[in-house]
């Protein structure tokens, strides 16, 4: 990553450190086992993918519809009215387009999470 620009993609890689810190605080120091799944539109940003697998140190699972709210959606109305029986019938359904493995040392990161930091703490007193 390119060090020198890390204060113009801050908001880009927002998504990234949000992860990171929420595993740290939440995830980690209760030994929680996480089986990390992406969906959404960030999900279809394979670097923002990557990195976020480079931190946690964990596997990144995505789907191939990564609209997972009007699905998430249609599956219920359909557990709801009987279409399907259980949620092991839409695992099935579940198709993976990518998988991220970690490939560098979160430590790698260290000067962008920290610059990341600074500018969320000064943009609270706003």
């Amino acid at each position: 990553m390119c060090l020198s620009c890390v204060p113009v993609c801050l908001p880009f890689l927002s998504p990234v450190h949000r992860h990171f810190f929420f595993l740290g605080t939440l995830c980690w120091p209760l030994n929680l086992p996480i089986k990390w799944k992406s969906d959404g539109g960030v999900s279809n940003n394979s670097f923002l993918m990557q990195m976020t697998s480079d931190l946690i140190n964990k596997k990144i699972e995505k789907p191939a519809n990564a609209d997972m709210s009007s699905l998430g959606a249609a599956f219920l109305a359909g557990l709801a009215s009987g279409f399907w029986t259980d949620k092991e019938q839409l695992k099935k359904l579940r198709r993976i387009e990518a998988v991220f493995e970690p490939q560098k040392d979160s430590e790698e990161y260290r000067p962008a999470m920290d610059t990341w930091l600074q500018a969320t703490k000064r943009s609270l007193h706003w």
